[in-house]
């Protein structure tokens, strides 16, 4: 039994010290892969860049989050329904999406304010919903993600 843990061990062993990055280039940097802090705040300066000179870019990096669950094409549901034109819409209105009991009887419209008060905490807006998102913390990241649903049109 222990004979098969060894090459496993092995190949585990090999691929971490490959010292390669996710794009395959080789990473010359040994804190980012000993620190993640320290990978985190070198990263901090750029998004804080962007985010004051682009909110519709930052919020558009920012819905990376979401597009494991969301579409932004119009009609295209997937986990969640598509988030096309989807400000200033009731919600559970997406034709063809399923919603959860708590979604089809909330009865609000995705303007800004109801926006970021469900991005900030969406089962705190919505009890029993099915979003499965802890919320987006950050008033500023709310609102370039808000800037950047406006651009869905």
């Amino acid at each position: 039994m222990k004979r098969r843990f060894i090459p496993l061990f092995a190949l585990t062993f090999a691929l971490a010290a490959c010292g390669k990055s996710a794009d395959g280039a080789p990473d010359t940097s040994s804190t980012a892969q000993t620190d993640p802090v320290a990978v985190a705040s070198a990263q901090a300066p750029e998004s804080a860049t962007v985010a004051a000179t682009d909110p519709v870019a930052h919020g558009k990096t920012l819905f990376a989050r979401c597009a494991a669950c969301h579409s932004v094409a119009p009609g295209k549901n997937g986990i969640g329904p598509s988030l096309h034109a989807i400000t200033g819409k009731a919600s559970a209105s997406m034709a063809g999406f399923a919603y959860s009991p708590a979604m089809q009887s909330a009865n609000l419209t995705w303007d800004d304010a109801t926006l970021s008060a469900y991005l900030e905490n969406p089962q705190g807006l919505i009890k029993g919903n099915r979003m499965a998102f802890a919320g987006l913390k950050n008033p500023q990241d709310r609102a370039d993600l808000i800037a950047y649903l406006h651009t869905l049109k």
